[in-house]
């Protein structure tokens, strides 16, 4: 932050410069450092004040939030991002595992989609230069010998439900995932899922919150609201209890929508990949209970299991406290929208879903009223007949 332009220098000579002395190549000094900083600077005063405190962000995941914010122009919802990812990247306990650069550009992405859905999606140009992929791609080359390959991009609220299906039907029938996309679409069979959204009760315009794909922007939100078929209190979850080794609905409910990925400190398994944990476990005698339940991936339950790390867990707060090799230890502090921080999340977006519905509707009444004078119409005068 300190090597920025000089005074007069062209962005030439300052790439070339920066790019000796950092083994960057100058196209990527001159066409991403230069711009994404620039836009994290001037865009994002919170996040920048916070970050000159801790100095805990690294140049890439700084390079990658300012990417994102450059086409956002609106003072209100830049403010909004703003706050939303740096409340996501302030530490609220000791030792806290830091989120991995892949969770911090899907937050910064999650925000834009919010509270600007009109901007392109995440990545404009992947790593070696060409167009990111955008949903509703769908191609088939066939000029491999004997194969056809098929590349389709789906949001990834949509996607959730292809990946439940072809999971569902390949387990069912004992197939890879490839033979369950196939028979899925040539069979004439039936293959039902179960998918939970969850969406605060109290709100009015509160977003709607899905495992894996995270806050729906309004369009996906639009989408699941029409294939809800039944709406349940996630609160009563957390109280349920079973004798039995798999949790209830409830209870499995309540714990994902606390854990928004694996507990694990810094995994990058998102909640579809996840799987719910004894910490005590079941064959032992532990409950399948909240206070002795997590969400975690094969990799970090067969860490567990083996002996190799240790974790408590705190059923209120669903802080999880993890005990690594070298008596270290880390923190991991949920975000799914049944946490404090998800909570807080869902207000300001709900709050700023109201005031642009009041934004388009004066809009609408101004131009309602200019078209009226223009034309000498009084809507208030009494009718002349």
């Amino acid at each position: 932050m300190d090597n920025q332009p000089r005074a007069n220098e062209t962005i030439t000579a300052y790439s070339t410069r920066m790019a000796a002395s950092t083994a960057v190549s100058r196209y990527t000094i001159k066409d991403s450092y230069v711009t994404s900083l620039g836009a994290y600077i001037d865009k994002l005063p919170r996040l920048k004040a916070l970050q000159e405190m801790l100095f805990h962000i690294e140049v890439s995941s700084l390079r990658t939030i300012g990417a994102a914010v450059m086409a956002v122009g609106d003072p209100v919802i830049l403010a909004r991002i703003d706050e939303g990812i740096t409340d996501f990247l302030t530490p609220t306990a000791p030792r806290q595992a830091f989120p991995t650069t892949s969770k911090i550009s899907d937050k910064i992405n999650e925000l834009v989609n919010l509270y600007d859905p009109e901007i392109r999606l995440p990545r404009d140009f992947d790593d070696d230069g060409t167009p990111a992929p955008i949903p509703g791609i769908f191609e088939a080359d066939d000029s491999l010998a004997g194969v056809t390959e098929y590349r389709i991009t789906l949001p990834d609220d949509q996607a959730s439900i292809l990946n439940a299906v072809l999971q569902t039907k390949s387990l069912s029938d004992g197939t890879s995932l490839t033979q369950a996309f196939y028979d899925t679409l040539t069979d004439n069979t039936t293959v039902t899922v179960t998918k939970w959204v969850y969406q605060a009760a109290d709100l009015t315009e509160a977003p709607m919150w899905l495992p894996g794909a995270g806050w729906l922007s309004p369009a996906a939100q639009a989408r699941w609201e029409e294939m809800v078929t039944t709406v349940k209190d996630a609160t009563l979850g957390r109280q349920e209890e079973t004798a039995a080794h798999d949790p209830t609905m409830g209870l499995d409910a309540w714990v994902t929508g606390v854990h928004a990925d694996c507990s694990g400190p810094s995994s990058t398994t998102k909640t579809p990949a996840t799987q719910f944990e004894h910490r005590i476990p079941h064959e032992e005698g532990g409950a399948t209970a909240l206070d002795n339940a997590s969400r975690v991936s094969q990799h970090w339950h067969n860490l567990k299991t083996d002996g190799q790390v240790k974790y408590l867990h705190d059923p209120v707060s669903g802080m999880t406290v993890w005990l690594l090799p070298g008596n270290i230890f880390q923190v991991s502090v949920p975000d799914g929208p049944l946490t404090p921080g998800g909570a807080r999340l869902a207000m300001t977006v709900a709050e700023h879903r109201r005031q642009a519905e009041e934004r388009a509707r004066a809009r609408g009444e101004a131009k309602r009223a200019a078209h009226n004078e223009k034309i000498g119409y009084d809507p208030a005068a009494p009718v002349p007949f």
